[in-house]
């Protein structure tokens, strides 16, 4: 009985160890391999903002979204009355062995409104001043219990580890962290771009950001980003390229980039003005306050 009991207690441990600290179990998943399309890349949000990881080097590519971001005015008229009764008749077609009548029933509730699609607001760029030959060692990780994907790669006898997440207690951000294991050894070039063509690109202070909307000649909403730059170290400098929207960040230990997002329109409860939120230096991660507000 005491062996079968030490059995067990070894194979719960292992299982534990396995979920904590091994890339290829538990709730780990990992690749040694760069991000080569957009399904490669990982994901990760907090059910307001989001963002596709693509967690490469030399140069990485962080796209995110935001939940209000469609190519029409979000409409709270858009929520159709008739589908509890049609999701019972479509139950009872299931359980009845007919799935097809089941599915012409789904397609009537889909049909009785026009669909908006879902877009993207931008990328975040971060392009590292190393060869891209010297580039060895990648991984990049999700951690699917927490939320956090990180990416850690050598280059030039430095190790840099990048991490990206969406705070839940703070859904308005999505932070990315950039850290070299030599001090003074960060140097990288950012930047934040739409792939709408009415996006306004602005950058000064602290920050890098843009506004537009998704189409000017329909009921699009329009929206804006921004991201807000801190960087760690003594000798550490920011310096802005405001035409080409980019920021060039020098001899940092650390850099963290907290981005944002939001929306205003037609139907929505924000029509007429647009909050863009972001963070102060306060040391901890879920310590975040607003400190910008933009009118319309």
């Amino acid at each position: 009985m005491k062996k079968a009991n030490l059995a067990l207690a070894v194979a719960v441990l292992s299982a534990v160890s396995a979920v904590a600290g091994d890339p290829v179990g538990g709730n780990i998943v990992w690749s040694d391999a760069p991000a080569g399309v957009w399904t490669d890349a990982y994901p990760v949000g907090n059910g307001l903002m989001g963002g596709m990881v693509f967690g490469n080097a030399p140069e990485t590519r962080v796209q995110f979204n935001h939940t209000g971001i469609w190519t029409m005015t979000p409409n709270v008229s858009d929520i159709n009355g008739y589908g509890p009764e049609l999701l019972k008749e479509m139950r009872e077609e299931i359980f009845a062995g007919r799935p097809w009548k089941a599915r012409l029933a789904g397609m009537s509730f889909v049909c009785l409104h026009r669909q908006a699609m879902y877009q993207p607001c931008g990328d975040l760029y971060v392009r590292f001043s190393v060869p891209t030959q010297s580039v060895s060692r990648l991984e990049r990780r999700l951690d699917i219990r927490t939320g956090l994907a990180t990416s850690r790669f050598e280059a030039d006898g430095v190790a840099y580890e990048q991490e990206t997440f969406a705070p839940y207690e703070t859904p308005e951000l999505l932070v990315h962290t950039v850290k070299a294991s030599r001090p003074g050894a960060l140097s990288c070039a950012i930047s934040l771009t739409t792939p709408h063509r009415t996006g306004v690109l602005a950058c000064g202070d602290c920050d890098l950001a843009f506004e537009g909307a998704v189409d000017p000649n329909s009921a699009s909403v329009r929206f804006a980003a921004r991201a807000r730059i801190v960087l760690s170290g003594a000798g550490a400098s920011l310096r802005f390229d405001p035409k080409a929207n980019l920021a060039h960040v020098t001899g940092a230990d650390a850099v963290e980039i907290r981005m944002t997002a939001a929306f205003s329109g037609k139907h929505h409860a924000i029509t007429h003005e647009l909050f863009i939120y972001g963070v102060a230096h306060v040391g901890e991660r879920q310590r975040i306050q607003c400190f910008y507000v933009h009118q319309f």
